[in-house]
């Protein structure tokens, strides 16, 4: 795992039905934009369509970080929507 703080999280990442050793890359980047921040998520190399993983990310991720930000939001903190890339490269 590689850690910048306030600008990247990069981390191997895999299934558990993949076979063994076989590993992605997810990458989180952030950027400061006015009073929030961008989320750009990417993840490469994984074996097959990735279709899947897709459908996983949003519902397992992305769905429960905009729940977590809306009632963030209550609070008076900023929310910011959420774009995923996946890609098989």
């Amino acid at each position: 795992m590689l850690i910048s703080p306030n600008e990247r999280l990069v981390q191997a990442w895999r299934e558990t039905s993949w076979p063994a050793g076989a590993y992605s890359i997810v990458k989180f980047e952030f950027t400061d934009q006015g009073a929030g921040t961008k989320l750009v998520f990417d993840h490469t190399g994984f074996p097959g369509s990735g279709e899947h993983l897709f459908t996983g990310w949003k519902a397992d991720y992305w769905e429960p970080l905009k729940k977590y930000l809306a009632q963030a939001a209550g609070l008076g903190q900023p929310t910011r929507c959420v774009r995923q890339v996946v890609s098989s490269g």
